[in-house]
Protein backbone atom coordinates (compact mmCIF):
# COMPACT_ATOMS: atom_id res chain seq x y z
CA UNK A 1 0.00 0.00 0.00
CA UNK A 2 2.81 1.90 0.85
CA UNK A 3 3.65 3.58 -3.08
CA UNK A 4 6.19 5.98 -4.72
CA UNK A 5 4.81 7.36 -8.32
CA UNK A 6 6.76 10.73 -8.73
CA UNK A 7 10.13 10.55 -9.68
CA UNK A 8 12.22 12.52 -7.43
CA UNK A 9 13.32 10.10 -4.43
CA UNK A 10 14.54 13.05 -2.56
CA UNK A 11 11.12 13.76 -0.96
CA UNK A 12 9.93 10.60 -0.16
CA UNK A 13 8.76 9.93 3.82
CA UNK A 14 10.29 7.38 5.29
CA UNK A 15 9.00 5.29 8.40
CA UNK A 16 11.08 5.42 11.43
CA UNK A 17 11.43 4.03 15.15
CA UNK A 18 12.20 7.29 16.98
CA UNK A 19 15.53 6.92 18.67
CA UNK A 20 17.28 8.14 21.45
CA UNK A 21 17.17 12.52 21.68
CA UNK A 22 19.46 14.44 22.96
CA UNK A 23 18.38 18.12 25.04
CA UNK A 24 18.19 20.86 22.56
CA UNK A 25 21.36 23.17 23.91
CA UNK A 26 19.86 26.20 23.83
CA UNK A 27 15.61 24.91 24.61
CA UNK A 28 14.19 23.55 27.29
CA UNK A 29 11.40 22.40 25.42
CA UNK A 30 13.23 20.99 22.48
CA UNK A 31 14.98 18.07 21.55
CA UNK A 32 17.18 16.82 19.15
CA UNK A 33 16.50 13.60 16.79
CA UNK A 34 19.00 12.09 14.24
CA UNK A 35 17.50 10.31 11.17
CA UNK A 36 19.84 9.19 8.54
CA UNK A 37 22.02 11.83 9.69
CA UNK A 38 19.93 14.77 9.84
CA UNK A 39 19.38 16.26 12.85
CA UNK A 40 15.41 17.20 13.53
CA UNK A 41 14.08 19.88 15.71
CA UNK A 42 11.13 17.74 17.96
CA UNK A 43 9.42 18.49 21.40
CA UNK A 44 10.77 17.41 24.41
CA UNK A 45 7.68 14.85 25.11
CA UNK A 46 8.46 12.90 21.77
CA UNK A 47 8.01 9.62 22.26
CA UNK A 48 11.27 7.57 21.76
CA UNK A 49 11.38 4.14 20.68
CA UNK A 50 7.63 4.76 18.69
CA UNK A 51 6.82 4.79 15.37
CA UNK A 52 7.40 8.23 13.89
CA UNK A 53 7.19 9.24 10.02
CA UNK A 54 10.07 11.74 8.30
CA UNK A 55 9.62 14.21 5.97
CA UNK A 56 12.38 15.29 4.46
CA UNK A 57 13.03 19.45 3.71
CA UNK A 58 10.80 21.60 1.31
CA UNK A 59 8.53 18.83 0.66
CA UNK A 60 4.76 19.70 0.44
CA UNK A 61 2.49 17.65 2.44
CA UNK A 62 -0.93 16.32 1.51
CA UNK A 63 -3.80 19.66 3.05
CA UNK A 64 -5.88 16.92 4.24
CA UNK A 65 -3.63 15.37 6.38
CA UNK A 66 -2.16 18.82 7.55
CA UNK A 67 -5.94 19.79 8.16
CA UNK A 68 -6.61 16.97 10.10
CA UNK A 69 -3.67 17.09 12.93
CA UNK A 70 -4.40 21.13 13.19
CA UNK A 71 -1.82 21.72 11.43
CA UNK A 72 -2.09 24.88 9.47
CA UNK A 73 -1.16 28.21 11.27
CA UNK A 74 -4.53 29.65 10.23
CA UNK A 75 -7.11 27.98 12.32
CA UNK A 76 -9.54 28.16 9.72
CA UNK A 77 -8.30 25.81 7.79
CA UNK A 78 -7.94 23.11 10.78
CA UNK A 79 -10.47 20.31 10.97
CA UNK A 80 -10.75 22.12 15.15
CA UNK A 81 -10.67 25.72 14.58
CA UNK A 82 -9.72 26.21 17.69
CA UNK A 83 -6.17 25.08 17.45
CA UNK A 84 -3.32 26.02 15.19
CA UNK A 85 -0.25 24.64 14.03
CA UNK A 86 2.47 26.01 11.99
CA UNK A 87 2.12 25.43 8.45
CA UNK A 88 1.03 27.77 6.09
CA UNK A 89 -1.09 27.53 3.09
CA UNK A 90 1.82 25.90 0.85
CA UNK A 91 2.24 23.09 3.33
CA UNK A 92 6.10 23.04 3.23
CA UNK A 93 8.84 21.52 5.84
CA UNK A 94 10.71 24.75 5.59
CA UNK A 95 13.99 24.54 6.41
CA UNK A 96 13.82 26.58 9.79
CA UNK A 97 16.87 27.74 12.48
CA UNK A 98 15.68 27.57 16.02
CA UNK A 99 18.11 28.91 18.85
CA UNK A 100 21.13 28.37 16.48
CA UNK A 101 19.99 24.77 15.83
CA UNK A 102 19.06 23.94 12.12
CA UNK A 103 16.15 21.56 11.69
CA UNK A 104 16.84 19.41 8.69
CA UNK A 105 13.30 17.76 8.18
CA UNK A 106 9.84 17.18 10.36
CA UNK A 107 9.02 14.38 11.76
CA UNK A 108 5.53 13.49 12.93
CA UNK A 109 3.96 10.14 15.09
CA UNK A 110 2.56 7.56 12.83
CA UNK A 111 -0.38 6.65 15.35
CA UNK A 112 -1.69 10.37 13.93
CA UNK A 113 -1.57 8.80 10.38
CA UNK A 114 -2.86 6.03 10.82
CA UNK A 115 -6.00 7.87 12.49
CA UNK A 116 -5.94 10.29 9.06
CA UNK A 117 -5.91 7.08 6.86
CA UNK A 118 -9.12 5.67 8.88
CA UNK A 119 -10.87 8.80 8.48
CA UNK A 120 -9.85 8.68 4.95
CA UNK A 121 -11.42 4.96 4.72
CA UNK A 122 -7.60 4.07 3.26
CA UNK A 123 -7.01 0.67 4.41
CA UNK A 124 -3.81 0.50 5.31
CA UNK A 125 -1.90 0.62 8.89
CA UNK A 126 1.41 1.64 9.98
CA UNK A 127 3.61 -0.96 11.97
CA UNK A 128 7.07 -1.59 13.18
CA UNK A 129 7.02 -3.78 9.72
CA UNK A 130 7.55 -0.96 7.88
CA UNK A 131 10.03 0.52 9.01
CA UNK A 132 12.52 1.90 6.71
CA UNK A 133 10.45 1.89 4.07
CA UNK A 134 9.66 5.01 1.62
CA UNK A 135 6.59 6.10 0.04
CA UNK A 136 5.34 9.60 -1.52
CA UNK A 137 1.72 7.67 -1.44
CA UNK A 138 -0.51 5.62 -0.04
CA UNK A 139 -2.06 3.56 -3.06
CA UNK A 140 -3.21 6.59 -5.33
CA UNK A 141 -3.70 9.31 -2.75
CA UNK A 142 -0.70 10.95 -3.00
CA UNK A 143 0.25 11.89 0.65
CA UNK A 144 3.95 13.89 -0.11
CA UNK A 145 5.96 15.63 -3.10
CA UNK A 146 8.79 18.24 -4.15
CA UNK A 147 6.92 21.79 -3.11
CA UNK A 148 7.81 23.63 -6.67
CA UNK A 149 6.63 27.33 -6.98
CA UNK A 150 3.70 27.87 -9.10
CA UNK A 151 4.67 29.29 -12.24
CA UNK A 152 3.62 32.42 -13.70
CA UNK A 153 5.55 33.70 -16.52
CA UNK A 154 5.65 30.94 -19.79
CA UNK A 155 5.70 31.63 -23.26
CA UNK A 156 5.26 29.40 -26.73
CA UNK A 157 1.69 29.46 -26.96
CA UNK A 158 0.78 27.04 -24.24
CA UNK A 159 -2.68 28.31 -24.38
CA UNK A 160 -3.07 26.77 -27.83
CA UNK A 161 -3.73 23.47 -28.21
CA UNK A 162 -1.43 21.56 -30.02
CA UNK A 163 -1.14 17.76 -30.47
CA UNK A 164 1.98 16.00 -29.17
CA UNK A 165 4.31 14.19 -32.15
CA UNK A 166 6.46 12.08 -31.77
CA UNK A 167 10.16 12.50 -30.65
CA UNK A 168 13.16 13.07 -33.57
CA UNK A 169 15.33 11.53 -31.12
CA UNK A 170 16.51 8.17 -31.67
CA UNK A 171 15.60 6.15 -28.84
CA UNK A 172 17.87 4.91 -26.12
CA UNK A 173 20.23 7.61 -27.40
CA UNK A 174 18.97 11.06 -24.97
CA UNK A 175 18.92 10.92 -21.11
CA UNK A 176 18.07 13.50 -18.71
CA UNK A 177 20.41 13.66 -15.77
CA UNK A 178 19.19 11.68 -12.58
CA UNK A 179 18.22 13.45 -9.33
CA UNK A 180 21.30 13.32 -7.02
CA UNK A 181 20.56 11.97 -3.48
CA UNK A 182 21.19 13.32 -0.70
CA UNK A 183 24.35 12.25 0.63
CA UNK A 184 23.34 12.07 4.47
CA UNK A 185 20.79 10.29 3.94
CA UNK A 186 22.48 7.61 1.76
CA UNK A 187 25.60 7.51 3.26
CA UNK A 188 25.90 3.56 3.77
CA UNK A 189 26.24 3.62 -0.10
CA UNK A 190 29.68 4.71 0.38
CA UNK A 191 32.55 2.66 1.33
CA UNK A 192 36.35 3.18 2.28
CA UNK A 193 37.48 1.41 -0.68
CA UNK A 194 35.24 3.36 -3.47
CA UNK A 195 36.75 5.30 -6.04
CA UNK A 196 34.92 8.87 -5.26
CA UNK A 197 35.39 11.89 -7.31
CA UNK A 198 34.25 15.58 -4.83
CA UNK A 199 33.44 18.23 -6.92
CA UNK A 200 32.10 21.58 -5.69
CA UNK A 201 28.10 21.79 -6.48
CA UNK A 202 27.18 25.37 -8.12
CA UNK A 203 23.62 26.99 -7.63
CA UNK A 204 22.66 27.44 -11.14
CA UNK A 205 20.27 25.44 -13.95
CA UNK A 206 20.97 21.95 -15.04
CA UNK A 207 21.80 21.94 -18.47
CA UNK A 208 22.07 18.74 -20.96
CA UNK A 209 24.12 19.80 -24.31
CA UNK A 210 24.48 16.48 -26.69
CA UNK A 211 25.48 15.45 -29.79
CA UNK A 212 23.12 12.36 -30.63
CA UNK A 213 21.19 10.50 -33.34
CA UNK A 214 18.11 12.16 -34.62
CA UNK A 215 15.63 11.03 -37.27
CA UNK A 216 16.02 13.37 -40.58
CA UNK A 217 12.83 14.17 -42.44
CA UNK A 218 13.14 11.90 -45.63
CA UNK A 219 12.46 13.57 -49.63
CA UNK A 220 10.02 12.14 -51.38
CA UNK A 221 12.09 9.71 -53.81
CA UNK A 222 13.96 8.51 -50.53
CA UNK A 223 10.11 7.74 -48.89
CA UNK A 224 9.33 6.25 -52.23
CA UNK A 225 12.55 4.36 -52.64
CA UNK A 226 11.96 2.89 -48.97
CA UNK A 227 7.94 1.70 -49.94
CA UNK A 228 10.12 -0.35 -52.73
CA UNK A 229 12.44 -1.85 -50.12
CA UNK A 230 15.84 0.30 -50.35
CA UNK A 231 17.95 0.93 -47.39
CA UNK A 232 17.08 4.63 -46.98
CA UNK A 233 19.46 5.76 -43.63
CA UNK A 234 17.47 7.95 -41.72
CA UNK A 235 19.07 9.25 -38.36
CA UNK A 236 22.02 11.88 -38.02
CA UNK A 237 23.70 13.33 -35.31
CA UNK A 238 21.87 16.55 -34.32
CA UNK A 239 23.08 19.00 -30.98
CA UNK A 240 20.11 18.60 -28.59
CA UNK A 241 19.63 20.70 -25.79
CA UNK A 242 17.87 20.52 -22.70
CA UNK A 243 17.38 21.76 -19.17
CA UNK A 244 16.78 19.12 -16.03
CA UNK A 245 13.32 17.73 -17.52
CA UNK A 246 12.63 19.36 -20.82
CA UNK A 247 14.01 19.42 -24.73
CA UNK A 248 14.67 22.86 -25.22
CA UNK A 249 16.05 22.46 -28.85
CA UNK A 250 12.42 23.13 -30.53
CA UNK A 251 12.19 20.66 -33.51
CA UNK A 252 13.20 18.23 -31.35
CA UNK A 253 10.58 18.25 -28.55
CA UNK A 254 8.03 15.74 -27.96
CA UNK A 255 5.40 18.53 -27.68
CA UNK A 256 5.80 21.55 -29.38
CA UNK A 257 3.69 23.70 -26.93
CA UNK A 258 5.75 22.93 -23.67
CA UNK A 259 7.03 26.57 -22.57
CA UNK A 260 10.18 27.68 -21.28
CA UNK A 261 11.21 30.64 -19.78
CA UNK A 262 11.81 34.43 -20.59
CA UNK A 263 14.60 33.20 -22.87
CA UNK A 264 15.84 29.93 -23.87
CA UNK A 265 19.53 29.81 -22.50
CA UNK A 266 19.91 26.40 -22.56
CA UNK A 267 20.22 26.35 -26.37
CA UNK A 268 22.14 29.73 -26.87
CA UNK A 269 24.66 27.18 -24.59
CA UNK A 270 24.19 24.50 -26.78
CA UNK A 271 24.67 26.21 -29.76
CA UNK A 272 28.08 28.36 -28.57
CA UNK A 273 29.83 25.16 -27.85
CA UNK A 274 28.66 22.78 -30.57
CA UNK A 275 32.15 22.67 -32.04
CA UNK A 276 33.22 21.10 -28.58
CA UNK A 277 30.51 18.21 -28.29
CA UNK A 278 31.57 15.57 -30.75
CA UNK A 279 29.08 12.91 -32.01
CA UNK A 280 28.07 10.53 -29.45
CA UNK A 281 29.06 12.98 -26.51
CA UNK A 282 26.52 14.25 -23.91
CA UNK A 283 27.89 17.17 -21.70
CA UNK A 284 25.78 17.90 -18.66
CA UNK A 285 26.65 20.95 -16.63
CA UNK A 286 25.29 23.80 -14.29
CA UNK A 287 24.06 27.25 -16.88
CA UNK A 288 24.82 29.99 -14.57
CA UNK A 289 24.96 33.18 -14.76
CA UNK A 290 21.97 35.80 -16.25
CA UNK A 291 19.52 35.49 -18.62
CA UNK A 292 19.82 38.26 -21.73
CA UNK A 293 17.46 40.19 -20.16
CA UNK A 294 20.08 40.83 -16.71
CA UNK A 295 17.35 38.25 -14.23
CA UNK A 296 19.86 36.05 -11.80
CA UNK A 297 19.61 32.46 -13.08
CA UNK A 298 20.31 31.77 -9.72
CA UNK A 299 20.23 34.29 -6.99
CA UNK A 300 19.57 35.42 -3.30
CA UNK A 301 18.53 38.99 -2.08
CA UNK A 302 18.81 40.00 -5.35
CA UNK A 303 22.46 39.02 -5.49
CA UNK A 304 23.30 36.99 -8.31
CA UNK A 305 25.11 33.69 -8.58
CA UNK A 306 26.99 34.60 -11.27
CA UNK A 307 30.25 32.38 -10.86
CA UNK A 308 31.97 35.28 -12.54
CA UNK A 309 29.51 35.81 -15.31
CA UNK A 310 29.14 39.54 -16.76
CA UNK A 311 25.77 41.28 -16.61
CA UNK A 312 23.48 39.81 -19.25
CA UNK A 313 26.20 36.79 -20.14
CA UNK A 314 25.65 32.74 -18.94
CA UNK A 315 27.84 30.52 -19.21
CA UNK A 316 28.30 27.03 -18.82
CA UNK A 317 30.60 24.59 -16.07
CA UNK A 318 30.50 20.57 -16.90
CA UNK A 319 30.53 18.08 -14.29
CA UNK A 320 29.51 15.21 -16.33
CA UNK A 321 30.21 13.66 -19.75
CA UNK A 322 29.08 10.42 -21.44
CA UNK A 323 29.18 8.81 -24.68
CA UNK A 324 26.65 7.01 -26.10
CA UNK A 325 27.33 4.48 -29.09
CA UNK A 326 25.15 4.22 -32.00
CA UNK A 327 23.55 0.90 -30.80
CA UNK A 328 22.48 2.99 -27.50
CA UNK A 329 25.76 1.56 -25.18
CA UNK A 330 26.24 4.62 -22.58
CA UNK A 331 29.93 4.53 -21.10
CA UNK A 332 30.44 7.35 -18.45
CA UNK A 333 33.73 9.25 -18.22
CA UNK A 334 35.65 9.56 -15.02
CA UNK A 335 36.06 13.46 -13.63
CA UNK A 336 40.43 12.97 -15.09
CA UNK A 337 39.01 12.38 -18.63
CA UNK A 338 36.31 15.28 -18.02
CA UNK A 339 39.50 17.56 -16.93
CA UNK A 340 41.13 16.02 -20.14
CA UNK A 341 38.21 16.68 -22.56
CA UNK A 342 37.07 20.14 -21.41
CA UNK A 343 40.81 21.76 -21.64
CA UNK A 344 41.50 19.86 -25.20
CA UNK A 345 37.86 21.33 -26.19
CA UNK A 346 37.61 24.67 -24.97
CA UNK A 347 35.29 23.81 -22.39
CA UNK A 348 34.85 24.97 -18.76
CA UNK A 349 34.28 22.54 -15.96
CA UNK A 350 33.22 22.53 -12.02
CA UNK A 351 36.21 23.09 -9.74
CA UNK A 352 37.66 19.56 -8.91
CA UNK A 353 38.57 18.71 -5.05
CA UNK A 354 39.42 15.25 -4.84
CA UNK A 355 39.75 11.82 -6.91
CA UNK A 356 40.61 8.74 -5.48
CA UNK A 357 39.22 5.93 -2.73
CA UNK A 358 37.08 7.20 -0.10
CA UNK A 359 39.60 6.32 2.78
CA UNK A 360 42.93 8.02 1.47
CA UNK A 361 40.36 11.33 1.42
CA UNK A 362 41.16 11.29 5.30
CA UNK A 363 43.85 8.48 5.79
CA UNK A 364 43.69 9.24 9.84
CA UNK A 365 40.19 7.86 10.22
CA UNK A 366 39.99 4.49 11.49
CA UNK A 367 38.01 2.23 9.12
CA UNK A 368 36.84 -0.42 11.87
CA UNK A 369 35.42 2.76 14.18
CA UNK A 370 32.65 4.61 12.85
CA UNK A 371 34.17 5.43 9.87
CA UNK A 372 31.15 6.69 8.04
CA UNK A 373 29.96 9.49 10.58
CA UNK A 374 34.03 10.22 10.91
CA UNK A 375 33.78 10.55 7.60
CA UNK A 376 30.65 12.84 6.79
CA UNK A 377 31.80 15.05 10.10
CA UNK A 378 35.45 15.97 8.20
CA UNK A 379 33.56 16.67 4.89
CA UNK A 380 31.52 19.22 6.50
CA UNK A 381 33.63 20.84 8.41
CA UNK A 382 36.41 20.82 5.15
CA UNK A 383 33.64 22.07 2.62
CA UNK A 384 30.39 23.33 4.24
CA UNK A 385 29.22 26.68 5.59
CA UNK A 386 31.25 28.80 3.73
CA UNK A 387 31.03 32.06 1.35
CA UNK A 388 30.81 31.28 -2.62
CA UNK A 389 34.19 32.19 -3.35
CA UNK A 390 33.71 31.54 -6.98
CA UNK A 391 31.01 34.43 -7.54
CA UNK A 392 31.54 38.00 -7.95
CA UNK A 393 28.69 38.84 -5.73
CA UNK A 394 29.68 38.38 -2.25
CA UNK A 395 28.56 37.09 0.64
CA UNK A 396 26.44 34.56 -0.69
CA UNK A 397 26.50 30.79 0.85
CA UNK A 398 28.65 28.24 -1.50
CA UNK A 399 25.62 25.56 -1.90
CA UNK A 400 28.51 22.39 -0.84
CA UNK A 401 29.78 19.20 -2.80
CA UNK A 402 28.77 16.50 -4.99
CA UNK A 403 30.51 13.02 -3.65
CA UNK A 404 30.25 10.91 -6.95
CA UNK A 405 30.92 7.37 -7.79
CA UNK A 406 31.16 6.33 -11.34
CA UNK A 407 31.77 2.69 -11.58
CA UNK A 408 28.79 1.65 -13.65
CA UNK A 409 25.68 3.97 -13.37
CA UNK A 410 26.56 7.37 -12.27
CA UNK A 411 25.59 7.69 -8.67
CA UNK A 412 25.59 11.27 -7.16
CA UNK A 413 25.19 12.54 -3.69
CA UNK A 414 24.86 15.86 -2.73
CA UNK A 415 25.89 17.54 0.87
CA UNK A 416 24.76 20.81 1.09
CA UNK A 417 25.28 23.53 4.00
CA UNK A 418 23.03 24.55 6.43
CA UNK A 419 23.81 28.22 5.62
CA UNK A 420 22.49 27.39 1.98
CA UNK A 421 19.44 25.34 3.02
CA UNK A 422 18.06 28.19 4.92
CA UNK A 423 18.69 30.45 2.04
CA UNK A 424 17.11 28.14 -0.59
CA UNK A 425 13.92 28.35 1.81
CA UNK A 426 13.77 32.34 2.44
CA UNK A 427 14.20 32.45 -1.83
CA UNK A 428 10.84 29.38 -1.88
CA UNK A 429 8.88 31.97 1.15
CA UNK A 430 9.28 34.72 -1.88
CA UNK A 431 7.31 32.30 -4.13
CA UNK A 432 9.94 33.83 -6.78
CA UNK A 433 9.88 32.00 -10.10
CA UNK A 434 13.05 29.58 -10.01
CA UNK A 435 14.47 28.54 -13.63
CA UNK A 436 15.37 25.25 -12.75
CA UNK A 437 12.24 24.03 -11.62
CA UNK A 438 9.94 26.11 -14.13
Amino acid sequence: MLKTILENTNYLCKIVLLPELREHPNADRLSLATIDNQVIITSRDAAVGSLYVYFPLECQINQDFIAYINGFSDAERNRDKTKRGFFNPKRRVRGVKLREIVSEGYLHPASEVNSWLKSQKIKFNITESNVGEQFDSFGETLFVQKYTVPVKHIQDGTKKSKKARESRIVEGQFYFHPDTAHLKRELDKISPNDEIEILSKWHGACCVCANLLTKRPLSLVEKIARFFGAQINDEKYSVIASSRRVIKTKDLRDNPAQSFYDSDVWTSVANKYQESILPGISLFGELVGHTPTGAGIQSFKGKVYDYGCELGSCDFFVFRITYTSPKGHVFEFSVPQIIEYCNKYALKHVPVYFVGKAKDKYPDLDIGNHWHENFLDRLIAEYLEKDDVYCNSKGLADEGIVLSKRIGAFQGFKLKSSRFVLAESIELDSEKENIEDS
